[in-house]
C-alpha cells in the first residue's frame, strides 16, 4: 500500500490483476551482452513437473513472449536447464564470439 492506502503492485508487466493471471514474469530477468539477448528464467524446485495450472499456464505464457520475440526463456531446476536453453537458441555461441 502507499501512503494513501492504495495498493501498489511489483514485478515486470505486472500493472493489473488481470495482466498478471494471463502473463506472469519470470523469477531471473537479464540481458546478455553485447549482443542484447533478453533472458528469462522461471526458478523451479528439483523435480518439479509442469502441470498447466493456471499460475504455470501464465509463467509459460511470458516465456513463450520472450521466445517468440528472439530472446531465451526457460523453467529451470538446475543451471544444466539454463544452459540447455542458452545453447538451443544459439546466445552460448553468440558470448563466445
Amino acid at each position: 500500500m502507499n501512503p494513501k492506502g492504495v495498493p501498489v503492485r511489483f514485478g515486470l508487466g505486472n500493472k493489473s490483476a488481470k495482466a498478471n493471471k494471463a502473463l506472469k514474469s519470470s523469477d531471473l530477468i537479464g540481458i546478455v551482452r553485447p549482443h542484447g539477448i533478453f533472458i528469462a528464467v522461471e526458478c523451479k524446485r528439483p523435480g518439479w513437473v509442469y502441470k498447466g495450472d493456471e499460475r504455470e499456464s501464465a509463467q509459460l505464457a511470458f516465456l513463450d513472449f520472450v521466445r517468440e520475440n528472439g530472446g531465451a526463456a526457460c523453467f529451470a531446476t538446475c543451471w544444466e536447464d539454463v544452459q540447455d536453453e542458452l545453447e538451443r537458441c544459439g546466445v552460448l555461441t553468440q558470448i563466445k564470439s
